[in-house]
């Protein structure tokens, strides 16, 4: 009956394809009907081929059922590695996006291999009416810690406002654990235990006289110590040992996607209880339910932490990935990276097979079952094999991204795109390179659909341009700045004029033929500068919402942290923490002092990871980019308030300068003065190109005196005027790739330090 279970459970590989291929079963409400109707045709299927053998179990219907998800959760994660592609894309966008994340990825593998193995061995024994107790309460506590974390992850990180109608679906799969476990710890055990009397005798006896007991006990108070350090992480505590645990070891415990708060705050307030009082068993004797507890316990940590182990091994393939993404790789560091990624995943998925011996070894010598050892050499076989053979269409493209999208046997469609990023600056034009080419060379180009969408979040896309034969079509604020270059046939690259700030990001090229589609991605850079900025009503007054309007205020956008990371690497020194555009707060610290996080901290971008973005308040770190413009100190016979200061501006043709575009005016026009002036959000400030003892110290910068009284306080002003053609409502034109701004002088210009008096 195993094999057959095993044998049946690919089947979902057929409909993954089918739900894959087919634009209406795709919908959310469609994928939670068909679902819930796969579930009840594969109940019904096992039903009637043992209605003339029925099972003595009930729960074997369960574990069978189980055995079709766990391909399902196999597939998913081999997809989202890149092993494999074709089935569950569709699931991905408009099922439960949240399965990319590192948790769910192991999560998957865990369940489609550790699982799947499991069940298989658990309907062996039910099928020859033997006992497998044990086993069972190891995948109970597996499986309930697996979907209790996952169920609360969701609901509490940041997918929570992304739940789709199949998320309803995981309940199942966590009152099944919880009834099963019920259901066992009240069965006969599998094995006698050994008779009370000798029991009682080898406990009665003091510790110190039982070695491997006071092993475990200092083990358990060990691990008792370490869940307190972990959980008091995950409730925010400012004790230092928790800022260096978080800083130095598991960082991630601050994902956003909640999974891995969620699973520490399970271990604190479920296991530790559970911990002390496995100590108690042990010293005290006559705790006969120290074993179930045991078992049904270990096999809930072992899932919590196999997937915390790979909660980090993510993190490092992420950040890898996006080291990749912005150099070039030469042949022989491509060959070492094809050696690496081959050990990398023969480790992965000899981790996975370790798990497997972990419930091997539950059984004693000679019950285990001679289908576990093939069924899980076959299982592990499968996956490696189409890890590895999906290495060298990785590799052998060398230094561009290259996709293939199948159409059936008629041909491929091959879209390339180049590595790294492209770097512009506000007010210019940039080419977002991506190119294609038919096999064969005859297939028709109206069946091909071109289409670009910029990445705004994890599985969240703005759309920008598509083409489909000869109808086009721009979308939202592209309208009238993007076009296809139609520089020769396959070039699908498409050209963005008069750049803003928000077009900065990562853009996605997407080619489709017929049914299949593949992408490539390009990074879109700006050439500008960071800044940090508080409001009148002072320093961390600003959540994240309004640190976003505050930076739109002052011509500018909330900073990445590739943005202020690059600016500390140039010397950003700045001792307040601000929001940046991912929801996280951090802080630059080019020099190490005790007001500071302390000295003896080494330099760099302090990090107090992803915060509320409601109730949590700081000042906000902007960004902003070249001017379509420039910034001029007016100088008057007199100095003047603030309300004198705006009409003077207005009086020459100008108006008030926002921060954004001083700062902007002391990088790329390299504004110099050492005079303080108003801005138009009522702050006192100058920019330093070259210091002098007298204007404020011995570093370049924007001097910021502050918000004074705007009625009584006098000072000079700093005006920005408009370039004309940007006033007029022109389009700013450019050469070609270079990006080079070209511009009519105007016949009234000024140089660039020099003062107007009126």
């Amino acid at each position: 009956m195993e094999t057959l279970v095993f044998l049946f459970s690919f089947s979902a590989l057929g409909i993954l394809y089918a739900m894959n291929a087919i634009p209406e079963l795709q919908e959310p409400y469609v994928i939670l009907g068909t679902g819930v109707a796969v579930l009840v045709v594969v109940f019904l299927f096992y039903f009637l081929i043992t209605r003339g053998n029925p099972p003595k179990d009930v729960l074997f219907f369960v574990f069978a059922e189980f055995s079709f998800t766990c391909v399902i959760d196999l597939t998913s994660a081999l997809e989202y590695d890149g092993i494999m592609s074709g089935f569950m894309k569709f699931y991905q966008k408009t099922g439960e996006p949240y399965l990319g994340t590192a948790y769910a990825i192991m999560m998957c593998y865990w369940d489609g291999i550790a699982h799947f193995v499991m069940y298989l061995v658990m309907i062996s024994r039910i099928t020859e009416r033997k006992g497998y107790r044990t086993l069972g309460l190891l995948w109970a506590g597996s499986l309930s810690a697996n979907m209790s974390v996952f169920i609360a992850g969701i609901v509490a990180g940041k997918y929570g406002s992304e739940i789709r109608p199949v998320f309803w679906l995981n309940f199942l799969f966590l009152l099944m654990p919880l009834w099963g476990a019920v259901t066992l710890f009240t069965r006969p055990k599998d094995r006698p235990l050994i008779g009370g009397y000798n029991a009682q005798h080898a406990q009665s006896m003091k510790l110190i006289w039982r070695p491997l007991d006071l092993m475990l006990v200092l083990l358990l108070l060990a691990a008792m110590a370490f869940t307190i350090l972990r959980g008091l992480v995950a409730l925010d505590s400012p004790l230092e040992a928790c800022s260096v645990y978080l800083k130095h070891y598991e960082p991630y415990l601050k994902d956003p996607v909640g999974f891995p708060r969620v699973m520490m705050l399970h271990l604190f307030f479920y296991g530790l209880p559970l911990l002390g009082a496995f100590v108690y068993g042990l010293l005290k004797p006559g705790c006969t339910w120290m074993s179930d507890w045991t078992v049904f316990f270990a096999g809930a940590m072992i899932q919590c932490e196999r997937s915390a182990m790979g909660l980090e091994t993510e993190k490092e393939r992420e950040r890898e990935k996006e080291e990749e993404e912005e150099e070039e790789v030469s042949g022989a560091a491509e060959q070492h990276s094809l050696a690496e990624e081959i050990k990398r995943r023969t480790a992965a998925h000899l981790l996975h097979l370790d798990s497997i011996s972990v419930v091997i070894a539950m059984f004693p010598k000679g019950s285990q079952p001679l289908a576990l050892g093939k069924l899980s050499l076959l299982v592990f076989s499968l996956t490696y094999a189409l890890s590895v053979t999906s290495l060298p269409a990785d590799i052998e493209k060398g230094k561009r991204k290259v996709v293939h999208v199948l159409e059936d046997d008629t041909g491929a469609v091959v879209v390339q795109t180049a590595p790294g990023k492209v770097v512009t600056h506000r007010g210019g034009s940039i080419t977002l390179p991506c190119r294609y080419h038919h096999e064969p060379e005859n297939t028709d180009p109206g069946r091909i659909r071109i289409k670009w969408t910029k990445v705004t979040d994890a599985l969240q896309f703005e759309d920008v341009f598509v083409e489909l034969g000869r109808q086009q079509r721009v979308f939202g604020a592209y309208q009238g700045r993007v076009f296809l270059e139609q520089a020769g046939p396959g070039d699908a690259s498409v050209i963005i004029q008069n750049v803003t700030l928000e077009d900065y990001g990562r853009y996605e090229c997407e080619v489709t033929n017929d049914m299949e589609d593949d992408t490539g991605f390009v990074n879109l850079d700006l050439e500008g500068v960071v800044f940090p900025y508080y409001p009148r009503e002072g320093r961390y007054k600003l959540n994240y919402h309004q640190a976003e309007d505050a930076c739109k205020q002052q011509d500018a956008i909330l900073a990445s942290h590739s943005q202020l990371h690059k600016a500390w690497l140039e010397g950003l020194d700045w001792c307040n923490a601000g929001w940046l555009e991912d929801g996280s707060v951090q802080y630059p610290i080019s020099h190490p002092r005790d007001e500071c996080g302390r000295k003896d901290n080494p330099a760099g971008v302090r990090n107090y990871g992803y915060r509320h973005k409601e109730d949590e308040r700081y000042d906000a770190f902007c960004f902003t980019s070249k001017l379509n413009g420039k910034v001029y100190f007016l100088k008057r016979f007199k100095k003047v308030n603030y309300a004198e200061a705006v009409k003077a501006c207005v009086r020459d043709g100008s108006v008030a300068a926002k921060v954004g575009q001083l700062y902007a005016a002391w990088k790329f026009q390299l504004l110099d003065r050492c005079e303080a002036g108003w801005l138009e959000d009522g702050s006192i400030r100058y920019p330093i190109v070259n210091p002098r003892s007298r204007c404020g110290g011995s570093q370049p910068g924007v001097r910021h005196l502050g918000f004074p009284d705007k009625k009584f306080r006098i000072y000079g002003v700093y005006c920005f005027l408009h370039n004309k053609e940007d006033g007029a409502g022109g389009t700013v034109t450019t050469k070609g790739p270079t990006d080079t701004l070209t511009r009519r002088k105007s016949s009234n210009s000024s140089p660039m330090n020099a003062t107007r008096v009126i």
